[in-house]
This record gives structure tokens, C-alpha cells and sequence, in this order.
């Protein structure tokens, strides 16, 4: 019944109607997705733990090593390496 009836909603909306609920299906197919995305893909999950702990280890290489640059050069040099790690991972 209930396929019917959804069948019959949709054949009276308008276009944009039926396109507005589509992408309302999509984003909330994303949503359900999302919690479980790291138990279908456990090689993704290994290589956000592997980004989050070389993330880490440049942190403390920069506190401790890195004393002759500003920290606003290091926020800078942290945003950098956050962004190719997250892109690798």
C-alpha cells in the first residue's frame, strides 16, 4: 500500500516537486551511510588512524623542533599537512 501511494504522490507532483524529494532521499541516504561507512571500508578506517597519528607526530616535531618559527607559521604549517593527509586518507 504504502508503494502505492508514494507511487501516486509522485505522479501528481510537479517536476521540481519530485526532484526537491530525490535529492531529500540522497542526502538522507548519505546520513545513514555515514555511521557505518568506516565498518564497510576498513582500509579507509586504518588510514585515518594512520593520518590522525603522522598528524600527531608533525604537531610535536614542530613544538619541539621547530622552535624558529612563529606559531601563527606553524597553525599554517599544521592546516597544510591536515589538508594532504585528509586528502590521502
Amino acid at each position: 500500500k504504502d508503494i502505492a501511494y508514494s507511487h501516486q504522490l509522485t505522479q501528481t507532483m510537479s517536476k521540481t516537486d519530485r526532484l526537491r524529494a530525490q535529492d531529500n532521499i540522497a542526502v538522507e541516504s548519505d546520513g545513514f551511510l555515514r555511521g557505518i561507512e568506516l565498518q564497510i571500508y576498513p582500509q579507509r578506517a586504518q588510514n585515518k588512524l594512520i593520518a590522525r597519528r603522522a598528524l600527531l607526530k608533525y604537531q610535536t616535531y614542530l613544538q619541539t623542533q621547530r622552535t624558529d618559527i612563529t606559531p601563527e607559521q606553524k597553525a599554517t604549517a599544521m592546516r597544510a599537512a591536515s589538508e594532504k593527509l585528509s586528502a590521502w586518507s
